[in-house]
């Protein structure tokens, strides 16, 4: 009776076994592949090519991610977030690049790449049918929604982070033109996001403020008279 019992459990979990791949195999099948199978915290490079624009690269260390170029200043990491949901868009369809008609889907010579450290994509035009983007890598031309591009054309100030102060920076001490900041100010300072930022053109005004942290390192700023503008010469933003 114990072996025929041993038997029949031993059958029992034989059958949730194979039903258990069964379904992993038919819920594979059903599920679309995805753009790449990179993963958005592994990555340490991403480079925007624009024709005729200025190259945006940014790089990932542990305190997050930063815009290289063409500014040095920290990234806006839901922005970045943003972009790098396109490693795992669903690929509709897709065909071998030699097998495509490159130029005619805008491929023959992309005006748009982006790099994901070794991985490029190309872009080309829109499917006139389903209105999906064509991007072209690793020898196949696949078809992705076109949730991406107007992130990719985007100008290199939208990827900057709108945090007054760069991460990390906790000054111990402040100056307003001659008047120390008290340190509730200066915490206060630390939370502190741009409504919006802009380029500073010709040469900035205000009264100049100064920050430091302990080990000396300084941030200045000239500030108008209202506080509500914030001027940034070394990176020449406003």
């Amino acid at each position: 009776m114990t072996a025929r019992w041993l038997v029949n459990l031993f059958l029992l979990a034989l059958v949730i076994l194979l039903g258990s791949l069964i379904r992993h195999e038919v819920n594979r099948a059903q599920t679309p592949p995805t753009l790449t199978d990179l993963i958005a915290s592994d990555l340490l490079r991403i480079e925007i090519a624009r024709e005729g624009e200025p190259t945006i690269r940014l790089g990932q260390s542990l305190q997050g991610w930063r815009l290289e170029a063409p500014l040095q200043i920290d990234a806006d990491p839901a922005r970045v977030d943003q972009l790098l949901t396109i490693l795992n868009t669903p690929v509709h369809r897709s065909v071998p690049a030699e097998a495509a008609a490159l130029g005619e889907l805008g491929l023959a010579s992309p005006k748009l790449r982006l790099r994901l450290d070794a991985l490029e994509l190309a872009f080309g035009g829109i499917d006139p049918v389903n209105g999906y983007r064509y991007v072209a890598s690793a020898g196949l031309v696949q078809l992705i929604d076109d949730r991406f591009y107007h992130l990719l054309i985007a100008p290199p100030l939208d990827s900057v982070s709108r945090r007054l102060l760069p991460r990390g920076f906790a000054p111990v001490f402040g100056r307003l033109a001659d008047v120390p900041l008290a340190a509730n100010a200066l915490t206060g300072l630390e939370n502190v996001t741009a409504e919006r930022i802009e380029p500073l053109t010709g040469d900035p005004t205000g009264t100049p403020v100064a920050l430091k942290l302990a080990d000396g390192t300084a941030l200045r700023f000239l500030v108008s008279e209202d506080r509500r503008r914030w001027s940034r010469e070394d990176v020449r933003l406003l």
